[in-house]
């Protein structure tokens, strides 16, 4: 991911997280993202605020996602295709 979607996606997360903290609904979260042209559902707000708290107390260490790629690649596991 290069640095300038991290940084939106991040922003992104951030505004779900803000808004809800202010007492903003669901729908209204999912509207004011659709009304800036985000396609994202009420579905994707709920599991943002859901999993917040867990990926916010530990990080997963990079050195372990650099080994599980490549033992995957020596093993030769198929690519998962990515969501349209």
């Amino acid at each position: 991911m290069k640095l300038n979607q991290s940084l939106k996606l991040h922003g992104n997360l951030n505004r779900v997280i803000e808004l809800d903290e202010a007492g903003i609904g669901e729908n209204t979260i999912v509207g004011l993202f659709a009304d800036n042209d985000i396609d994202i559902t009420v579905n994707d707000v709920r599991s943002i605020l859901r999993i917040k708290d867990t990926l916010t107390n530990k990080a997963l260490p990079k050195s372990v996602v650099k080994q599980t790629i490549k033992s995957a690649k020596t093993i030769n596991f198929p690519q998962q295709e990515a969501f349209a």
